[in-house]
């Protein structure tokens, strides 16, 4: 159990991703504080995590609000003492795909969920991880960072690209107290939310969107959970401001 003793925070954990990940991170022995707004989804995967053996505490709370953000790591830090690895997951798109149609209170609303909400964790986690000499942060970007979104709207292609601007501004100004920021880019994830979308799509759009993919399919959540989880261990030591793309060769760097 590689992460055994360790605090993971992990936002946006009741489906798709962030959901994945706290599995993963609780059969590699890490206690977790999980956190999403979907309380009844939420609950369900807290009995999974309890199930395994490993501590949960659960929020409801709203990362895109300070307030909010202050008063659960302030919880977090009563409860366990510390955090020592935090997956920025929460985000989404919402909008159409077109610029032209996009509305303002659309690309705000996006940004908010995916950029803000990431700032604000982070910040509010900062001033702990210095304390204790380390940490590992963990920022759930998308391929639309690099290559324009394949489903979603301009506005996730925008604030997915501030997500990894982010990540290398952080990474710089933090690894002199041992603390790694990476992310990770994944493509087209076939998470509940993902093929909600796609069902609404003709078999024509889905076949298009598929050749598009080099290896030839949507990703799973597991194989962008496993990503992740490998930057919150020890192997990952060395590796900070760097982006893992998981997205089947859509974007080859």
């Amino acid at each position: 159990m590689r992460l055994e003793g360790k605090i993971a925070l992990v936002t946006g954990s009741a489906h798709g991703i962030g959901k994945a990940v706290a599995l993963r991170l609780a059969e590699q022995g890490a206690d977790l504080v999980l956190v999403d707004v979907d309380a009844g989804a939420l609950a369900e995967v807290v009995a999974q995590v309890e199930a395994s053996g490993r501590r949960v505490l659960s929020s409801n709370a709203d990362v895109t609000l300070g307030d909010e953000v202050e008063a659960l790591v302030e919880k977090v830090l009563g409860a366990f003492g510390r955090v020592d690895l935090l997956i920025n997951n929460v985000g989404g798109s919402r909008g159409p795909r077109q610029i032209e149609a996009t509305q303002e209170e659309d690309f705000d609303e996006v940004v908010r969920l995916n950029l803000k909400s990431t700032f604000l964790v982070t910040r509010a986690i900062i001033p702990s991880m210095k304390r204790q000499g380390s940490g590992r942060i963990v920022n759930v970007a998308s391929v639309a960072a690099k290559v324009g979104s394949l489903t979603g709207s301009p506005a996730y292609s925008a604030a997915k690209a501030g997500v990894l601007g982010f990540t290398r501004h952080a990474a710089a100004e933090l690894a002199p107290f041992h603390i790694t920021v990476n992310a990770v880019a994944p493509g087209v994830t076939q998470s509940e939310r993902m093929s909600n979308r796609l069902a609404t799509w003709s078999e024509e759009e889905r076949r298009a969107l598929v050749s598009r993919i080099p290896l030839g399919r949507l990703a799973t959540v597991q194989e962008v959970a496993a990503a992740i989880v490998f930057l919150c261990g020890e192997e990952a030591g060395y590796i900070t401001g760097a982006t893992v793309d998981v997205n089947g060769g859509v974007h080859m760097a």
